[in-house]
């Protein structure tokens, strides 16, 4: 996943690219051709995120990171609630999971149409995000302290099970098992509700995406294609049912996200290959900001 994670910076980064020359077309120069505009606007914010995350804390990050959430999350339900999306209709498709219709509209695109099930897989899968932000995850708990990370002999207890090839130094007391599962309450809780979230986010684009888009798209009023990502600009409509302004505010959301992502994956990334080459060379002295440095240049 390493190897890959350019890739994963170049799709984020697109869509940013594309956006912002959308918004600033006006003031820039068409002797350059549109996609070159669109792929130097996404390098530079690329490069950008990449050199403001070597300067930044987790500490912030995370503030960073919950208020950009929150704003997101409020003003998409909010305006997903104003377009009077059709719950019924929601909550029976859900039941139908995996259910795809066999008579795919025209506009569908080409290899939707000639597999269905993998689009959709592939879909879910990009909703559910990558495995590196779930290993990283164990290591923020970790900076938090919380549950046993915060004991007094943690590090003891950490070269044990560094130890051992079997995880056969946990209690089996039934009343110790039960502290333990009350310690790490807190921890299923934030899985939790992160996973709820994520899929009020989700649910909610797919049902304002249906009230509002779909029409739109039925009568020809937006391009059936969503080319060059029109999606985001397009999306615009559905925050413009609440106040014309709010398409502003939309756009900044939207731009603020993709910020979020590219400004997270180098802690993300580095911290899992921090603790990884640890692991397997526990002697040796290694620099999180010097493995945090390396990426960030490969990435670019």
């Amino acid at each position: 996943e390493l190897l890959a994670a350019p890739l994963v910076w170049a799709v984020i980064a697109k869509p940013c690219g594309n956006l912002l020359y959308f918004l600033g077309q006006d003031f820039l120069t068409t002797a350059v051709r549109q996609v070159v505009w669109e792929r130097s606007i996404a390098t530079g914010f690329v490069a950008l995120a990449l050199g403001m995350s070597l300067g930044i804390t987790f500490k912030r990050l995370e503030f960073q990171q919950i208020i950009i959430c929150s704003v997101l999350v409020i003003g998409t339900v909010i305006g997903t609630l104003m377009v009077f999306p059709d719950f019924t209709a929601a909550v029976r498709g859900a039941l139908q999971f995996g259910v795809v219709p066999s008579d795919l509209p025209a506009w569908t695109p080409q290899k939707t149409r000639e597999n269905p099930p993998l689009m959709l897989a592939t879909m879910f899968g990009y909703v559910g995000g990558t495995v590196m932000s779930y290993v990283a995850y164990a290591n923020w708990i970790s900076l938090h302290g919380w549950g046993i990370t915060s004991h007094k002999d943690i590090e003891a207890i950490r070269e044990l099970a560094a130890s051992r090839r079997q995880i056969d130094y946990l209690p089996t007391d039934p009343d110790q098992v039960s502290r333990l599962r009350r310690l790490i309450a807190p921890l299923r809780w934030d899985v939790t509700m992160g996973a709820i979230v994520l899929w009020a986010v989700t649910a909610a684009f797919m049902m304002a995406g249906a009230a509002v888009l779909y029409p739109m798209l039925r009568d020809g009023q937006i391009d059936s294609g969503f080319q060059n990502w029109d999606l985001l600009t397009s999306q615009a409509f559905i925050w413009k049912n609440i106040h014309p302004y709010l398409v502003w505010v939309y756009y900044v959301c939207i731009l603020a996200a993709l910020w979020g992502t590219l400004q997270a994956f180098p802690e993300i990334y580095s911290r899992v290959t921090h603790e990884f080459v640890q692991a397997i060379s526990p002697r040796g002295v290694w620099s999180f900001r010097t493995i945090h440095r390396v990426i960030c240049v490969y990435v670019f």
